[in-house]
């Protein structure tokens, strides 16, 4: 939902003939069935007095329902095409469009890297800066930078090396991608001999824990000024609710933030375990 935090910096249009009203023209990136997401945009707007635009683009709007509400909808490249950035920022340039919005992982990369150029037509992404991506989609990394940051974090290595010293590990453990979102490909492995011998892809070994896990949604805006919500998964939902030890998770998440550039939206999320809070991952495109 559009707050006063989100659209304190972006150059709203001026007052137009119906009431005053100021104007916003967005475009949310790879709509497909976010219906919700786009529904909250508009009830936003109508909270803060702005009268929103809202456009969608996606690789075929015909078959996507976000499309179909959105106030006009276009077809654009697979964002790892070639084409991809042109085309966004032909729709920006063609209506004036002043916020964009990414949806999934893909778009990150590309969008984040021409940030310069969308800026030029006064259009503002809402994405992390691409040092940030690159941590954020590397679980390793990730790992690694919560580490060097003094936030507690589970261990984390690559597979090859946990097939070299296996027996400093306690078993079992967890396998997942590297770079792998939505719980694809995760397992539980119980001893050293379960280990797959080869990978189709880079994978990491983490210590597996049970607990309560949490989503910390942050957002630096571009004064630098932090804001945060907690959220408590439940299954495949999400549940909002008061955190326990609140001030230590925000603690944590204002480190993370400082020593990432541009930071921009992203969630970190925490999991209560063994009377410990951890840091997980951190996602740069969770937008809901």
């Amino acid at each position: 939902m559009l707050t006063q935090t989100q659209t304190g910096h972006i150059a709203l249009d001026g007052a137009n003939d119906t009431g005053g009203r100021k104007r916003l023209t967005m475009l949310v990136t790879s709509a497909g069935r976010r219906v919700a997401l786009l529904q909250a945009f508009r009830r936003g707007a109508e909270q803060l007095g702005v009268e929103l635009e809202l456009l969608a683009c996606d690789l075929e709007p015909d078959l996507s329902a976000a499309c179909h509400i959105a106030d006009d909808a276009f077809a654009v490249p697979p964002a790892t095409h070639d084409g991809y950035v042109d085309a966004v920022l032909a729709i920006c340039r063609s209506r004036h469009v002043q916020l964009v919005v990414p949806t999934i992982d893909p778009d990150l990369v590309p969008l984040a890297n021409a940030h310069n150029r969308f800026t030029t037509l006064g259009a503002q992404i809402a994405v992390s800066a691409p040092a940030v991506i690159d941590i954020a989609r590397d679980k390793l990394k990730t790992a690694e930078f919560f580490a060097t940051q003094g936030i507690p974090t589970p261990r984390t290595e690559a597979l090859a090396a946990v097939r070299e010293n296996p027996e400093s590990w306690a078993w079992p453990v967890l396998l997942k991608p590297r770079h792998g979102s939505s719980g694809r490909a995760v397992s539980i492995i119980e001893s050293p001999a379960d280990l797959p011998p080869g990978e189709d892809e880079p994978m990491i070994v983490q210590t597996l824990l049970h607990g309560e896990e949490w989503t910390v949604s942050i957002y630096i805006d571009d004064a630098g000024r932090f804001h945060a919500r907690d959220e408590r998964k439940a299954g495949a939902g999400i549940t909002t609710g008061p955190m326990m030890n609140v001030r230590e998770v925000e603690a944590d998440c204002r480190v993370t933030h400082q020593h990432l550039v541009r930071a921009g939206p992203a969630d970190v999320d925490r999991l209560e375990a063994q009377f410990l809070w951890t840091a997980v991952l951190i996602d740069p495109d969770r937008v809901r």
